[in-house]
């Protein structure tokens, strides 16, 4: 049986992943990294670039590390850069385009939305159908199918697909996953909030909707 090695020893095969600095620490993104772990500070909770790189779309990151800013991911976050215009926090860059986080005011999750243009139906991530505005008046990115008269559905959490069953191509429903928050079970279409009852007295102010396709 090998003797357990003292920490001063040498060990060429350590990484940061499967033995990482004090100052450090790992969590399982499902995404890059060895056994989809991403490494951060502990200290200051900003998530580090692994060698493979990171996505250069929005991804899912735990709370903790959504109350600070992080420079080298990009979140469902506000996007920020300093003076010299180097990214404080990537955030996404259709953040100011998004009619999802301006009505749900605590969403900071990337989700997907069902879209129409035509008779074709399909699916994509809310940064893909929606779109920023530059300080220029231009996109923030050459992905946006709202700009290109895609709609959004909100009357349906699925896609059709087209699949061979028993020797014979047939149509079926195939459900969306991690669908936006007005796709709520039973609540498709309303927007995930119900209608206030009424009260004697004065009128409760008026409840304003948010319009996906804005």
């Amino acid at each position: 049986m090998e003797s357990q090695k003292s920490e001063l020893e040498f060990d060429p095969n350590r990484t940061a992943f499967n033995a990482p600095e004090a100052d450090f620490g790992t969590f399982d993104a499902g995404i890059h990294g060895e056994n989809g772990k991403l490494v951060y500070n502990t200290r200051t909770m900003v998530v580090q670039v692994p060698e493979g790189g990171l996505p250069q779309y929005p991804i899912e990151i735990p709370d903790a590390f959504m109350q600070v800013d992080q420079p080298h991911v990009f979140t469902c976050s506000e996007p920020k850069v300093d003076g010299m215009h180097f990214p404080i926090n990537k955030g996404c860059p259709a953040w100011n385009g998004c009619a999802i986080v301006k009505h749900f005011k605590n969403w900071h999750k990337p989700c997907n939305v069902i879209i129409q243009k035509g008779t074709k139906i399909d699916s994509v991530p809310c940064h893909s159908a929606y779109v920023g505005m530059s300080s220029t008046g231009r996109p923030t990115s050459q992905v946006h199918y709202l700009l290109d008269k895609w709609r959004i559905l909100t009357q349906q959490t699925w896609i059709p697909s087209r699949q061979k069953i028993d020797g014979k191509m047939v149509e079926i429903r195939v459900e969306v996953p991690d669908l936006a928050p007005f796709y709520e079970a039973n609540k498709v279409g309303r927007f995930a909030e119900e209608q206030p009852k009424k009260r004697r007295g004065r009128p409760p102010k008026a409840t304003v909707e948010m319009d996906p396709n804005e």
